[in-house]
């Protein structure tokens, strides 16, 4: 898939003279492209915008630092957009990582604005009215990517090969708060991408912190300076939506929170879904896709979520045409990775953890997965195109009933009258944690089984444990056909719970268990871990869907339905989290996996080592403190000799791994 940028690390000491606030117009005030705003028009370009915009800057600071004289050069976006076969697909979206490789490697000619004289290469798409009413024509319909063009513009006199700027070096910023500081402060404005909520382009002013509406996809943008409004830290950045657009084209988003993931993918490295315009209540995204890899040593300390291989959210297009993509994104992972990176040997990444990590777990022998990409049948969460969202909750809690959240909570404690709260179940060699939960762009059947895990218990919580029944995996995942996905090839985890709520799912327990109307159909394997059943390989097929109980069930197929309520998407913030498990129980999540997941044993999980594998969902059951550090307590799928009985720990409030990013609920129809 290409190189990947190396993680740039500084020195702490670096950081003890960080200043309260910084904005780049003031220090290098001769560099005017730090004050400009552009408009990326009606095309999913963020990612060619966020990149030349910031790459603008720093040529004009660099020459500033050496020199001592400004030279303003607007790098052409044009030329990025529609010249780079390795970044993607243009206005349907490309890698930011690879855009910066680009320039290092390709090198970029001038541009600008639309319709700018003077230079090699303009931009090529007219500017709209984003979420704004003005003299402009909306922000509506597909734009095509431009042609590569490896000539100026007629009255420009340099040829298009002498116009190439080029970068010495090329990197991704440690996702750590004064380590993006420093970067700003020394060298410049930086790319940045974050998740866009739909109050977002509602922006005018003050600090932006998402409070309702549905997630659109991801934006890129420049990120390029801080300051703290009414005691609320905040980073300032430029958007790509022209001057009527927020604060003059520019917005304020919190700080140090890692909000929205605003401070995940520094420079050059993670994916976008770009948001472009807004034409009258339409919502319009690009695919902006990351690396598939994220194996070398540079990562080993990086502590970065990333995002990888992520579809775009657009309401307008059509789903089979999503799934489409999803599948080719499926394809390329499978692709790109047939042989494991050096550095995701199990083995040697148990031996750093254990014996080099400062960090706040323990790694073991899991021999479900031999290697890293054995691991891979097991992720099976994709992401849902548009039109299959469901609609976000907000518990709107004050600030005493957060106060008075319990400093730990465990559902199993909660309700011990439901005991498919404790149980764990095994996904087998299918991709079906969507329907349980779990949640990756890669094959597993996950995503099914976090469904139905929180689904099962939420009945008998609902119910004040009078009706216990465990909710089958098989059934979701073999009968919800293309609305949820690829069965055992992943599934899409919000439609998993749409379909609970539309079509009812029936009983079923585990594998071999002979409970109720459709038990788990695929044999249980060996997780990362040794022991007495086979090795986890392959990739297992989906199982036909059979609208019929076994003859052991006394009962019919349709009489056997369940069915939720009322279904929803939990707002990604910690103490609506934990509100939510302690109310109403269990929840399914998906966060994205790293091979050192794979070797978890004890402990709180934080990444630490090892390449990108794919996402994961799983049920969240719980939180509480280890340490002095906050977790929640995760119920995962792979069988009980996994991990710590099959649970796990991972980092809470931070939304590590993107845990807190992709909450699913719902409350259940309870039969009289």
């Amino acid at each position: 898939m290409g190189r990947r940028l190396p993680v740039l690390y500084s020195l702490s000491e670096n950081y003890k003279s960080l200043p309260a606030s910084f904005d780049p117009r003031k220090k290098w005030p001769n560099c005017k492209t730090l004050f400009e705003i552009r408009d990326q028009g009606s095309c999913g370009s963020c990612w060619a915008f966020g990149a030349a915009e910031a790459m603008s800057d720093r040529l004009c600071i660099q020459q500033q630092t050496v020199s001592g004289r400004a030279v303003m050069v607007r790098l052409s976006a044009d030329d990025l957009l529609s010249c780079c076969r390795d970044c993607g697909m243009g206005c349907n979206g490309g890698f930011p990582s690879q855009a910066w490789n680009f320039w290092k490697h390709e090198g970029l000619v001038s541009g600008g604005l639309y319709g700018t004289k003077g230079v090699c290469r303009a931009y090529e798409i007219p500017p709209c009215e984003h979420h704004v009413n003005g003299t402009r024509p909306p922000c509506e319909g597909d734009a095509p990517t431009p042609k590569c063009k490896n000539v100026c513009q007629e009255e420009y006199k340099v040829p298009y090969k002498k116009d190439k700027h080029y970068a010495v070096k090329v990197y991704s910023v440690h996702s750590n708060e004064d380590a993006i500081k420093h970067e700003l402060i020394t060298h410049g404005p930086v790319e940045a991408d974050f998740e866009v909520y739909a109050d977002f382009p509602t922006y005018k002013s003050g600090v932006y912190q998402h409070v309702s509406g549905a997630l659109l996809g991801g934006h890129a943008i420049k990120l390029m300076g801080w300051g703290e409004e009414d005691g609320v830290p905040y980073w300032l950045c430029a958007n790509s939506w022209n001057t009527d657009w927020g604060e003059g084209g520019f917005f304020k988003i919190l700080r140090g929170k890692n909000h929205c993931g605003i401070e995940s993918d520094i420079v050059a490295d993670g994916d976008v879904d770009c948001i472009a315009g807004l034409g009258r209540g339409q919502k319009k995204t690009g695919i902006a896709h990351a690396q598939f890899t994220r194996g070398d040593e540079a990562a080993t300390k990086a502590g970065a979520s990333v995002l990888l291989g992520r579809p775009i959210l657009v309401a307008r297009l059509h789903h089979r045409k999503m799934l489409l993509q999803q599948l080719l994104m499926l394809l390329i992972a499978h692709w790109s990775s047939r042989k494991p990176h050096q550095s995701d040997r199990l083995t040697d990444i148990i031996e750093y953890i254990n014996n080099k990590a400062n960090t706040t777990w323990r790694a073991g022998e899991n021999e479900r997965f031999t290697d890293a990409l054995s691991a891979k049948s097991q992720m099976g969460s994709l992401f849902n195109p548009g039109g299959s969202m469901l609609p976000t909750k907000s518990s709107h809690l004050s600030s005493m009933q957060k106060a008075a959240l319990p400093s730990e909570f465990d559902a199993r404690k909660a309700w011990p009258d439901c005991p498919t709260i404790g149980e764990i179940r095994d996904q087998g060699t299918c991709g079906s944690c969507w329907a349980s939960p779990q949640r990756f762009d890669l094959p597993s059947n996950l995503i099914a089984f976090g469904a139905t895990e929180a689904m099962s218990d939420r009945i008998c919580i609902h119910s004040e444990g009078k009706e216990v029944v465990r909710i089958s995996a098989d059934d979701l995942l073999s009968c919800c056909g293309l609305f949820c996905g690829f069965g055992c090839n992943g599934g899409l985890p919000k439609n998993a719970w749409k379909y609970w709520a539309r079509e009812g799912i029936v009983s079923g327990g585990l594998y071999g268990s002979h409970v109720g109307c459709r038990p788990y159909d695929i044999p249980p394997c060996e997780h990362h871990t040794s022991g007495n059943r086979p090795d986890c390989k392959g990739n297992s097929k989906t199982p036909k869907c059979q609208r019929q109980c076994v003859e052991s069930f006394d009962g019919e197929y349709q009489a056997d339905k369940h069915f939720a309520s009322n279904v929803y998407n939990v707002r990604a913030s910690e103490e609506d989290i934990m509100n939510e498990i302690m109310v109403y129980g269990p929840v399914e999540a998906d966060f994205i996996v790293y091979a050192d997941f794979l070797t978890y044993k004890s402990g709180v999980y934080q990444y630490v080592k090892g390449g990108f594998l794919g996402g994961h969902a799983v049920k969240i059951l719980g939180w509480g403190e280890e340490n002095g550090v906050p977790y929640w307590l995760c119920a995962n799928s792979w069988n009980t000799d996994w991990g710590d009985g099959g649970f796990f720990k991972i980092l809470r409030g931070y939304n590590h791994c993107k845990i807190e990013a992709d909450i699913n609920a719902g409350i259940p129809k309870i039969r009289k």
